[in-house]
C-alpha cells in the first residue's frame, strides 16, 4: 500500500502546508476545474521542449481507506467503526482467527540467510526423508565465539554454517537437508536478528529460508497482531488520533487476512514493501548490535490491541481492505461492492505537479519510433478531471501502443496518482 510514511517526501515537495487539518473545511486542495489537455480522448502533441507537464491530486491508488481522510474524520469526532463504514460500505466487523502470517523479506536472501548469533538461538530443518530436526545452536565453534549463523545455498539445498575464528564452519551439511529447505532460525526471546548485507533488523517470530528458482527466499513467520504492531506504526504517524490508528489497524489486519486466504502455494502471504504493507520489523540495530531504533510504538500497539482480531467481512468472507495515503478527494473504484468510487470531503486532496519527458516514454516503447502524441484514452472511477486515468496511448512515428491499468499508468508516467491531467506548455 502507498503509506503515509512512504509518501511523506512527496507531500513535503508538493505542499507548503502544515499537518492534516482538523476538518475537511480547512483541507488544502487545488481547483477541480478542467485544464487544457485533460479530455480523455484528446491527444496532447509532443511539446517543443519534449516535456509533458502534469497536474494531479492524491497520493496512491485511492482505493478504500484514505489515511489522511481517516485522520480528518477522527479529528471531526468519528469513531473507528464509522470511519471503516465510510470507506468500506456494506462490510461488517467480525472476529477473525489469530494465527500467523508469512512475510517475504524482499531485500534479504539471494544466496543465503544470515542471523545474529545469540544464546538460545535454535535451528529447525527438514531432512532428506522429510523428518523435522531441531537443535539449539552452540555459542562457540573451533574454540572461538560464534558471531553469525547462516543457511547457505548449495545448489538446491541449504547448509547450516557458523561464523567463528574468521571463517565459516559447517554444522549441518547440505546433504542432510531436504531439497529446497526449509531451514528456520528461532531465538529464545522470540526476536531473531537478521544480518543480511547492511540490514540489522530484529523480527518477531522466526526467519525461514527456502530455495526457489535457484534463489534463497527469506520469510518471517510471525503472529498476525505482532506483525501489525510494526505495520501500523510504519503506515501512519503514531501521534495521530486513536480512532484513525484503530481504523488503520483493522484495515491492515483485514488486508493481511485476505492475503493469507488467497496466498495459494507460493510459500508466503505478503511481501514487506509498499506493494503490500510496509513492514520494517520490530527493531533496528547498529553495527555493535545495540538497539538503534524501534519500529513499534505504544500508541499504535494500543490500536492493535484495542481492535484485537477484528476484521472486515463482506457476506461472510474477509474483505480486501485496500488503503492509501490520500485519494485526492475522490475514492477510486476497486471493482468490488465495498470499494466504491465517490467524493471524499474529508480527504485533504493534496495537489501536485510533475513532468514526464517524451524521451522516457519512447525508451519504454522504442517500437513506436519518435513519440508524437500522448493520449489519455480512458478514465475510470471518479476524480477531479472526469475520473482517474486508466489507459494511456502513445502515438509515434512508426506505430502506437496503449498501456492499460492504474498501476501500469502510474509506473509509465512516474506519478503519485492517476487522478491527473496533462498540460503542454511548450
Amino acid at each position: 500500500m502507498a503509506s503515509v510514511a512512504v509518501a511523506a517526501a512527496a507531500v513535503a515537495l508538493a505542499l507548503a502546508a502544515a499537518p492534516v487539518p482538523a476538518s475537511a473545511a480547512t483541507a488544502a486542495s487545488t481547483s477541480a476545474a478542467p485544464v487544457p489537455g485533460s479530455a480523455a480522448a484528446a491527444g496532447i502533441r509532443r511539446p517543443a521542449g519534449g516535456v509533458f507537464h502534469l497536474r494531479g491530486k492524491g497520493l496512491g491508488h485511492g482505493r478504500g481507506l484514505s489515511q489522511y481522510g481517516a485522520q480528518a474524520r477522527a479529528a471531526a469526532g468519528q469513531g473507528y467503526r464509522r470511519i471503516l463504514r465510510a470507506y468500506y460500505p456494506g462490510t461488517t466487523l467480525a472476529r477473525g482467527p489469530a494465527g500467523t502470517v508469512k512475510v517475504r523479506l524482499l531485500d534479504a536472501g539471494g544466496r543465503r540467510l544470515r542471523v545474529h548469533a545469540e544464546r538460545g538461538l535454535s535451528a529447525w530443518w527438514r531432512g532428506p526423508a522429510g523428518a523435522v530436526h531441531h537443535r539449539v545452536l552452540p555459542t562457540r565453534m573451533s574454540g572461538c565465539r560464534v558471531g553469525l549463523w547462516r543457511a547457505h545455498r548449495q545448489d538446491t539445498r541449504l547448509s547450516i554454517d557458523a561464523r567463528s575464528c574468521g571463517r565459516w564452519h559447517t554444522l549441518v551439511p547440505a546433504r542432510r537437508v531436504h531439497a529446497g529447505g526449509p531451514v528456520s532460525f528461532l531465538a529464545a526471546d522470540g526476536m531473531v536478528a537478521l544480518a543480511d548485507f547492511d540490514r540489522r533488523i530484529g523480527y518477531r517470530g522466526y526467519l525461514r529460508a527456502t530455495v526457489a528458482r535457484g534463489v534463497v527466499q527469506v520469510t518471517n513467520v510471525v503472529g498476525l497482531d505482532a506483525y501489525l504492531r510494526s505495520v501500523v506504526a510504519a503506515e501512519v504517524p503514531a501521534s495521530w488520533r486513536p480512532a484513525a490508528l484503530a481504523a488503520q489497524a483493522v484495515a491492515a489486519r483485514s488486508y493481511a487476512r485476505y492475503a493469507i486466504v488467497h496466498a495459494g502455494r507460493r510459500g508466503y502471504d505478503l511481501v514487506d514493501s509498499s506493494a503490500a504493507q510496509v513492514y520494517p520489523g520490530a527493531v533496528r540495530y547498529d553495527r555493535r548490535w545495540r538497539v538503534a531504533a524501534r519500529a513499534e510504538h505504544p500508541r499504535t500497539d494500543a490500536a492493535v490491541a484495542r481492535t484485537a482480531r477484528q476484521v472486515l467481512r463482506w457476506h461472510g468472507a474477509v474483505a480486501l481492505a485496500e488503503f492509501g495515503s490520500s485519494n485526492g478527494g475522490y475514492t477510486a473504484d476497486g471493482g468490488l461492492p465495498y470499494l466504491r468510487a465517490g467524493r471524499d470531503r474529508f480527504d485533504p486532496a493534496f495537489g501536485w505537479t510533475d513532468t514526464v519527458r517524451a524521451a522516457r516514454l519512447q525508451k519504454a516503447y522504442p517500437a513506436i519510433g519518435r513519440l508524437q502524441q500522448l493520449r489519455l484514452t480512458r478514465r475510470a472511477g471518479s476524480g477531479s478531471w472526469g475520473g482517474r486515468v486508466d489507459a494511456v496511448t502513445l502515438i509515434g512515428s512508426r506505430g502506437r501502443t496503449t498501456v492499460r491499468g492504474e498501476d501500469a499508468v502510474r509506473f509509465l508516467l512516474g506519478v503519485r496518482s492517476t487522478d491527473l491531467a496533462v498540460v503542454s506548455t511548450g
